[in-house]
């Protein structure tokens, strides 16, 4: 874990071969801006100006002018074979220095604070990252890289090499997985790190989808997240494994006395999520494509409700050997909107 002091942070940087800042427009694209390293000190201080205007949600023509802000704690020295990338996630700022109100991270940073302030509350996430390993950018009869099925596994498996380095580049930068295995449809791949507080998770979302792309080039593939890429085959889900717990990290989702062993706070929370589910599926599908998933019999929830281990629910209970690890999974989620946003809502 590197640290993120301005005097470790310089000197880090020059172990690097480009600087980058990365952040979300409002449809959840990654954009990301390119900064000499000898001014980060000024630019982790007073930020960069940008043109809001030319990106989705951020600000007009007539009033265009944002900052964008490195996030010290996101700081990461990404080692890929030709390069080492120096990642910063960004926040952005209005011309008077205050807080942008349209900064999808900062609609997050909102929610956190709310919560502990409010409801003495917080929150641990951990989403399962799925996409698709293609031979290019472009349908045609053989983009497919295999042949496998649900934790396929044989020397046809050319994934599994690039699921290997993604995790082996994610290690180095201080972030460690619990599995990786090959998906349902052929060339469609998981990979699940370790849980954490959402504003982490959420920046280190955008670290794993630039990683991804970025190794899965070099092994010659394209990488996409796309929700459904293939009519009649299970789609690229971005379920989301949810648990809260008081200020002292005692799990408030789990009840020894109830039937299912779930508080009155965890079923009122899944009642919340399944009374605004229509309006909040333009968060967590947020494309046309997102909706082509929503099929019987391919794992995608098709009604609103929730269940016992059921794979087939919006909001299901998985098995825990631990009370504290009772938490509840929404598969609704794709990963094609804004991360920030699927996590403040």
């Amino acid at each position: 874990m590197l640290s993120s002091s301005k005097s470790d942070i310089d000197r880090y940087l020059k172990k690097a071969d480009i600087t980058k800042i990365f952040f979300k427009d409002l449809n959840g694209r990654t954009k990301s801006l390119s900064v000499n390293p000898s001014d980060m000190d000024k630019i982790l201080e007073n930020g960069v100006g940008i043109d809001g205007s030319s990106i989705a949600g951020i600000a007009t023509v007539d009033n265009s002018d944002r900052i964008l802000k490195p996030v010290a704690e996101s700081f990461k020295i990404v080692p890929f074979t030709d390069k080492k990338v120096a990642f910063f996630t960004g926040k952005l700022f209005d011309q008077d220095g205050s807080r942008s109100s349209v900064d999808p991270r900062a609609v997050l940073e909102k929610m956190i604070e709310t919560a502990a302030k409010n409801y003495g509350m917080k929150f641990t996430f951990g989403p399962e990252h799925e996409f698709f390993l293609l031979k290019r950018d472009e349908f045609s009869n053989d983009i497919h890289t295999d042949k496998l099925d649900y934790f396929g596994s044989g020397p046809s498996d050319s994934g599994e090499i690039v699921r290997h380095e993604i995790v082996n580049v994610l290690e180095k930068c201080g972030i460690k997985f619990e599995k990786t295995h090959h998906e349902v449809t052929s060339s469609q791949h998981e990979i699940n790190l370790e849980p954490g507080e959402p504003l982490s998770i959420a920046d280190r979302t955008v670290l794993f989808e630039y990683v991804t792309k970025e190794i899965a080039a070099e092994c010659g593939m394209y990488a996409t997240f796309m929700s459904k890429p293939f009519t009649g085959f299970n789609r690229n889900a971005f379920h989301i494994h949810a648990s809260f717990s008081d200020t002292e990290n005692n799990n408030l989702c789990y009840d020894a006395d109830d039937e299912y062993g779930l508080s009155d706070k965890m079923k009122n929370f899944i009642g919340g999520i399944i009374k605004y589910a229509r309006e909040s599926s333009i968060i967590f599908a947020s494309t046309l494509n997102s909706y082509k998933a929503y099929v019987m019999n391919r794992e995608a929830p098709i009604v609103k409700g929730w269940g016992l281990r059921n794979r087939s629910s919006m909001v299901r209970i998985p098995y825990t050997a631990e009370p504290a690890a009772t938490r509840f999974e929404l598969r609704c989620a794709d990963a094609t909107g804004n991360v920030y946003l699927k996590f403040a809502t």
